[in-house]
């Protein structure tokens, strides 16, 4: 218990000198998880727990150290992944705790587009020079950049004037209003968009502009009606039904209920159910306080309030433009997804088979002799092609993991008659056929056992004749068999 109440006295409890300095600092405590390819078992990256719990399950591609890789299986420690062609993938974009950009600073560099197209380019260029130290290659992409956006929208945003940008495949609302503001604005105009149209409706946001994207066309009059029929306290109430929903919310709920006591502070990910949390915890003190927490830190409520009543007022004027791709300055937001420089498909196979091969090399078995004559625990890139007993010659030479210590003994009981338990029959079967495969096959057949999740049985599968010989193709065979047992590994352990 965290406090002992004796009569009127709350006394300290056994847990709560760990529970105050565990939580004294209020800085979310994030996990990483460790992204491994299954193939080399090397760590290619470590991705947040947040992102992981919220973004990646089996079968996504997305990109690691610029390669496409496939997501095999989650576990407690780790993700699995392989090598993937498929080049349409996601990169991973969890940004955690990023710096926000002030509704301020924002505002003020709205100002400054429109000074670009709206004064004489030497006023402009003495500004950027002297007042922000633009040197002249900066003032050169600023201006270039600007003026090509004002002729492709006839308008820029400022805090006096949203531009709203539709286009094939979707809509982005030019808002120079800071990464609280669009954030906030960006959850409440998709909510109600989703309930609008009854098509979920995707949002990405940054500081300048908000994308909107749905299967659906979303009508920019949607948007004009959305800012014009909505008042300060029903925009309120959306958003907190809307944030419930929102990674950012279940992110900062599972910190909450860590700092409560709730979700132990080294629990994996797998232990936390985090819908059923919310589900269970809807009107729990845990569950307000990390709403608490997301409008304060991440929110700015009251601006957003603020901008639906001046558009409603006529304060700030809300504009359209239609275009067939995108401007210059939607661009940056439309392919944030396709900023990773995306390398497709591996092609040095040779260089990862390469590596395959040392890790299964470096694998121990525990050698057992049918006949019962010799054991011993040898690592495979030790021994020689062909594997006999040193005490009576034979080739029959079981390979067991190196904890299965007691192999001899059911040989022994074998030998001598005696009735072998159900766990007995199943070692002693094992253990013959992986000593029929390494009196076939020698130390291929170990290269092959030293797979991770091939037994025996799987072992006899890819043995086959042709690929037996052939050491890139075994190995292919190989690297393919851990994939699949790395994906299916979950339903049978």
């Amino acid at each position: 218990h965290l406090v002992r109440v004796e009569g009127s006295i709350v006394r300290m409890g056994a847990r709560t000198r760990s529970h105050y300095y565990e939580n004294l600092s209020m800085i979310p405590d994030v996990r990483q998880i460790n992204a491994v390819d299954s193939a080399t078992r090397t760590s290619i990256g470590v991705l947040d727990e947040d992102y992981v719990r919220d973004n990646v399950s089996p079968g996504l591609v997305f990109i690691i150290r610029g390669r496409p890789y496939q997501v095999l299986n989650i576990e407690d420690d780790e993700i699995l992944c392989a090598p993937a062609t498929n080049t349409q993938s996601d990169a991973p974009r969890w940004i955690g705790e990023m710096i926000p950009v002030p509704y301020e600073v924002a505002t003020e560099v709205a100002d400054v587009w429109n000074r670009v197209v709206h004064r004489n380019d030497r006023e402009v260029r003495h500004d950027l020079a002297k007042v922000y130290g633009f040197d002249e290659n900066c003032i050169q992409h600023l201006t270039s950049t600007i003026r090509a956006q004002y002729t492709a929208l006839g308008a820029l945003p400022s805090k006096r004037r949203l531009v709203i940008e539709a286009f094939s495949d979707g809509v982005v609302i030019h808002a120079p209003f800071g990464t609280k503001v669009n954030e906030t604005l960006g959850i409440v105009i998709a909510a109600l968009l989703t309930t609008k149209i009854g098509v979920e409706v995707g949002v990405e946001r940054d500081p300048y502009r908000i994308l909107l994207v749905s299967t659906r066309a979303i009508p920019p009059e949607d948007i004009i009606r959305i800012l014009r029929g909505y008042t300060a306290e029903q925009v309120r109430e959306i958003l907190r039904l809307a944030l419930k929903t929102t990674q950012t919310f279940a992110s900062r709920f599972v910190h909450v209920a860590r700092r409560m006591g709730i979700v132990r502070r080294d629990a994996k990910i797998s232990e936390i159910p985090v819908k059923r949390l919310l589900a269970a915890y809807s009107e729990s003190p845990v569950f307000e306080e990390a709403m608490r927490e997301v409008l304060q830190e991440k929110m700015d409520e009251a601006r957003v309030c603020e901008i639906f009543e001046r558009v409603r007022r006529g304060n700030i004027e809300v504009l359209i433009a239609r275009t067939e791709r995108p401007s210059p300055l939607a661009r940056l937001i439309v392919e944030e997804r396709s900023r990773f420089e995306v390398m497709g498909e591996l092609s040095e196979e040779g260089e990862v088979l390469r590596l395959v091969e040392t890790r299964l090399l470096a694998r121990q078995f525990r050698l057992v002799c049918m006949n019962g004559d010799w054991e011993s625990v040898r690592t495979v890139s030790t021994l020689e092609e062909q594997i006999t007993c040193p005490t009576c010659g034979s080739t029959m030479i079981a390979a067991v993991p190196v904890s299965h210590a007691g192999l001899r003994n059911i040989l022994r009981k074998r030998r001598e008659g005696e009735i072998l338990s159900k766990y007995e029959m199943r070692e002693y079967s094992a253990a013959a056929l992986s000593a029929s495969l390494v009196s076939q096959y020698g130390k291929r057949a170990l290269l092959v056992l030293a797979g991770r999740g091939i037994g025996p049985t799987t072992a006899a599968r890819i043995l086959t004749p042709g690929a037996a010989e052939n050491r890139l193709e075994l190995l292919r065979r190989i690297t393919e068999a851990e994939k699949t047992y790395a994906q299916t590994r979950r339903f049978w352990d």
